[in-house]
């Protein structure tokens, strides 16, 4: 018995263990769920109540939870409107990579958006950087992407800053960098179903 009790214990205690995922969040939007991770060191990002918090190097990964049950809404998750309401509490800005993985993720990978106060940017995936006649704000904006076949767009509000194709899969996250000297606070991510748009 007092073996049985030892095991049932150490069981116990191992689960809590694995319970303690300090690098994944779930986000809760309308009807479906978001599944964050943190891909930098896990104190790089942090949750503030109902917001996301980024530390300046930080690298925060999001897409749509495969768990929602609503996932029909989104049968195709490597296709999407992603919008991110995003204030730059400190520093010059961010970079949004699209057409990536998280696993051995390098910023060289992907598409770019280089979303900065002294300058945007797209990293195309052959590695020219093209110069956008835009400087992003400290204060709230709404980036959105777009991924949708071969097509990328980057808007931040109701400007459309940049549309091209790309030869490159869908992938179903979008990774948010803070620079090295900027703090981010994203506010609210939405994804939106593109059969709709």
């Amino acid at each position: 018995m007092k073996h049985i009790l030892s095991v049932l214990f150490l069981l116990f205690t191992a689960a809590l263990m694995v319970g303690c995922d300090y690098e994944r969040y779930q986000l809760v939007v309308g009807d479906y769920t978001l599944e964050g991770i943190a891909i930098s060191d896990w104190r790089d990002v942090s949750r503030a109540g109902s917001f996301i918090r980024i530390k300046p190097g930080g690298r925060f990964a999001v897409r749509v939870d495969y768990q929602t049950q609503y996932l029909t809404q989104f049968d195709n998750q490597t296709q999407y409107l992603a919008q991110f309401d995003m204030a730059v509490l400190s520093g010059t800005g961010a970079n949004f990579y699209t057409r990536v993985v998280t696993h051995q993720f390098e910023p060289t990978d992907g598409i770019a958006f280089h979303y900065a106060i002294d300058g945007c940017s797209v990293r195309t995936e052959d590695g020219r950087r093209i110069p956008l006649e835009f400087n992003a704000d400290t204060e709230e904006e709404t980036i959105k992407i777009l991924s949708k076949a071969d097509q990328v767009e980057f808007s931040v509000g109701c400007d459309k800053l940049y549309e091209g194709l790309s030869s490159l899969e869908g992938t179903e996250y979008i990774i948010i960098e803070a620079l090295p000297d900027s703090e981010l606070e994203i506010r609210a991510i939405n994804y939106f179903d593109i059969d709709e748009l």
